[in-house]
């Protein structure tokens, strides 16, 4: 009965998507002021849709690597509460009425952070922003849920 903590909002990934981007504007950026024919001039709108390229090309990026770490998200939250569900139902009769409340407060916490997981796949900028801590936070919350249900229903089977 293992929990999983796993929290890819936490990790190094958002960080190296942000690090990627900026090295890849500033490369562009270097590469079309310093192209070898002298003779035309580079001009402000050659560096201008330069730019937009590498702007469009790093949004792109940065948008599949925040769907890779929702849908990474997601399975890990499947994954712990089919746990706890496989583990309720195989308590006796009593403790399942004993755990009831728990497991329905698990299954609400869950259904929280789906909520918030598909507002935050719909939303954009500022919003997704404010949504990122709400996950983090209802993420945190139901791993601990999750972790203090197990405990109990461990302890309460010896």
């Amino acid at each position: 009965m293992k929990v999983h903590n796993t929290d890819p909002f936490l990790d190094g990934g958002w960080k190296k998507t942000k690090s990627i981007c900026a090295i890849v504007i500033i490369s562009a950026f270097l590469v079309s002021c310093n192209s070898s024919n002298k003779d035309k001039k580079t001009s402000l709108d050659d560096v201008k849709k330069e730019m937009k390229d590498v702007i469009d090309v790093s949004k792109d990026y940065g948008t599949e690597k925040w769907d890779d770490l929702i849908n990474e998200l997601k399975k890990d939250i499947d994954a712990s509460t089919e746990t706890v569900v496989e583990n309720y139902k195989n308590l006796s009769t009593n403790l399942q009425n004993k755990f009831k409340d728990q497991k329905q407060k698990i299954a609400n916490e869950k259904a929280e952070l789906d909520k918030k997981l598909k507002e935050f796949q719909n939303a954009s900028g500022k919003k997704k922003e404010a949504l990122k801590s709400e996950i983090v936070q209802l993420k945190t919350a139901l791993d601990k849920s999750i972790s203090k249900f197990e405990k109990e229903m461990e302890k309460s089977q010896n």
